[in-house]
């Protein structure tokens, strides 16, 4: 490719773009070739969606490429033909902001042209099918969450009432769905001791020094959700909700100095 003054800062800023998009899109790639055909299929309409974007994330970066390869052929040939060139005004990061601007005006004109158009039979009979697949596969994600739910239910129910509980389950997403599980469990039940909420300072309900009932610091709350939180004597008595390797929920008493850890559940990964 070209090199010093041949090399332009649009050609530089499409290379990096590309670049980026690139490195995107190796990721999606190495995430969805590990799971395999049963693993996609289980995995339901999170991953579909996946790895739609996984393909416009690829067509993106070959579109950009282009790009970086035609600018830089037309600066050579200019520089070739002692044709004088005056490079863009303003900062990179205006010019960059300039192209985003220019990219977000022509998506929204092909999403008009689209609209305009009328899909013949067999593009209807498509959209449909897509649409029908993707909803199964939603439901199945819903209805293995939901299960999922109703174990943690089960498993509060066994604890002493208003107790402090941690869940260390992960379901080894992009984003963890079960996140947010206990929390809704818990209501009238338990203290959901691991929330972020109330130490964040973000919401109405909030937490400024040690507290009985919820993680003293964002810090701690943290540390707890992803597993390397170790035990203190003021969090005593704490019990742990975490998957056996049957997929069932156990429960256990965490003693001071404990770590939290992490324990999988696999139950968007298996066919029902």
């Amino acid at each position: 490719m070209p090199s010093g003054p041949r090399w332009t800062s649009a050609s530089r800023l499409a290379a990096a773009v590309a670049l980026l998009l690139l490195a995107v899109a190796g990721a999606r790639a190495r995430d969805h070739a590990r799971l395999g055909m049963r693993g996609l299929i289980g995995a339901g309409a999170g991953t579909i969606t996946g790895i739609l974007g996984f393909v416009l994330v690829v067509i993106a970066s070959i579109v950009l490429a282009g790009l970086v390869v035609l600018l830089a052929r037309r600066r050579r040939r200019q520089d070739d033909e002692h044709i004088p060139v005056s490079e863009p005004a303003g900062t990179w990061w205006q010019q960059a902001l300039a192209l985003l601007a220019v990219l977000a005006l022509a998506a929204l004109l092909v999403a008009a042209v689209v609209a305009t158009a009328t899909p013949c039979r067999w593009q209807r009979w498509a959209i449909g099918l897509l649409a029908a697949v993707f909803f199964i596969f939603l439901y199945m994600d819903e209805r293995a969450l939901n299960g999922f739910e109703d174990q943690m239910r089960d498993a509060v129910a066994q604890l002493p009432p208003m107790a402090r509980v941690v869940s260390n389950a992960d379901a080894d997403l992009r984003i963890n769905a079960l996140t947010h599980t206990l929390d809704r469990v818990c209501i009238g039940r338990c203290y959901s001791y691991a929330n972020y909420e109330p130490s964040s300072g973000q919401f109405r309900i909030r937490v400024t020094g040690p507290a009985s009932m919820v993680a003293p610091t964002d810090m701690d709350s943290s540390r707890m959700q992803n597993g390397g939180y170790a035990v203190k004597e003021r969090d005593l008595p704490l019990y742990r909700i975490s998957v056996s390797a049957d997929g069932s929920l156990a429960i256990d008493s965490l003693p001071a100095g404990a770590l939290i850890g992490v324990s999988r559940w696999s139950g968007l990964w298996e066919l029902p």
